[in-house]
Order: structure tokens, then sequence, then C-alpha cells
């Protein structure tokens, strides 16, 4: 590896950012994958202002379905994304999910428990790998823009708040994936559960755990940034 590639894996950058991108939904009046592979279908959301351009606007009720392709249910990965919330959400909210419709399990979640938000990975059905209630750093932040990222890189799931890691657990194993998978954006979607109340933007999913530097590169200082990270 050069000297260079050494840097970009170190501090982050564009072309690690591409590397391992399965998905990016840049939430821009509709919900299509910039990569083309898993566009997604609205469900009662609307479109507002984003953190970079528009947002997904949803009201507790609304959700978005990016499909069940293979290539966004990789056994490692980093889900990220700008967030706007507008009001708590309940207890039990699904704010980003990707769940087994079989089996009822989430195999990875952004979740609402105690007024905070976590982060977990499932690596079989009695294993979740997840750092303490309140992962991304304490109660949810209303009325401003967050941007929240969870990695699991097989030994190690982390989670990040505006760029920096708040908190870790460990666990070994790949993210279980079988039977019938769906990714779905601001509410699990079936019915019985609540959602995000509030703005979506700017989501990326990799098939690998994100750097630090690369995290950063996302947050950047604040401003965030769109694909292609140049």
């Amino acid at each position: 590896m050069s000297l260079l590639s050494s840097a970009h894996m170190l501090f982050g950058g564009a072309s690690t950012l591409l590397s391992g991108l399965v998905g990016f939904w840049k939430m821009n009046g509709d919900a299509t994958d910039v990569l083309g592979v898993s566009n997604g279908t609205v469900n009662g959301s609307s479109w507002g202002g984003g953190k970079i351009g528009q947002g997904l606007a949803l009201d507790g009720t609304a959700w978005v379905d990016v499909g069940t392709n293979a290539a966004i249910h990789p056994p490692l990965i980093t889900v990220a994304g700008w967030f706007y919330f507008d009001a708590t959400p309940a207890n039990g909210s699904r704010i980003l999910n990707d769940w087994h419709q079989d089996g009822g399990h989430d195999r990875w979640i952004f979740y609402v428990a105690g007024g905070a938000l976590l982060w977990y990975a499932r690596t079989n059905y009695a294993v979740i790998v997840s750092p303490s209630f309140g992962s991304f750093g304490g109660a949810i932040p209303l009325n401003t823009w967050v941007h929240l990222a969870g990695t699991f890189d097989g030994t190690t799931a982390r989670a990040y708040r505006d760029g920096a890691e708040v908190a870790s657990a460990s666990g070994a194993g790949n993210i279980l994936h079988e039977g019938s998978m769906v990714v779905r954006f601001g509410r699990q979607g079936i019915g019985k559960d609540a959602g995000m109340d509030g703005t979506l933007d700017e989501v990326g999913m990799w098939s690998r755990a994100l750097l630090p530097g690369e995290v950063a590169e996302l947050y950047n200082s604040g401003a965030g940034k769109s694909h292609p990270f140049s």
C-alpha cells in the first residue's frame, strides 16, 4: 500500500468513502439510491429543507422502504445520516432498521429507549452487540441537525455523534441475515411501531465499518458531505 493510500485510510476522504458504499440516498425530492440499486418507495412522507438540499420530512407514521437487495444486507456495516428531530420519538421507535419479515427480528437498528437513541447489530437470535442505551450520547437533540453513524466490524459496534465516537461494545460474529430482509427508514412500517417526527437526509450504507477519520469526513465540521464526497 502506498503512503498516500495509507494516509487516506487513516484520515478518510473521497477515495475511501466510495470504497464499500452499497447505497446512498440524498433525499432530494425522492428516495433514489445514487448507485441505482436500492431505490426507495416512499410511504406517506413529504419533502422539505434538508441538511444538504432537500430532506425527507417524516411525521411519525411515514417511512421509506429501500428494499431487499442483497447488497444492502452485508455482514459488516456502517449506517450514517443526518437527523433533525421535531419531537422525541416514542420508546420502541425504529428510526432506521434492517428487519427480518419472516421472523420479526431486526438485524441492525437505530432504536429509541428511555428517550435516547441506541445502535445495535444482531449476530444471531440471542446475541445483540450494542453500546449501552443512549448509544448516541444521551437524550435525543431536538430542533437541530445531528449526524449519527453506527458501525460494526465483526468484533465491535461503535456509535458516532457529530463525527466523534461516543460509545462502543464488543461482540464477535457477522450480522445475521436470512430469509426475507427489508431495510426501512423513518419507521419499521408494519403498523405496530411509532417512528421519526422530523427530517432525514444524506443516508449512506457501507459493507464495512468506516474508520473514525472517515466518519469525521462525512460530518465535515458540521457542514456535511454528500456523494461523491469530493
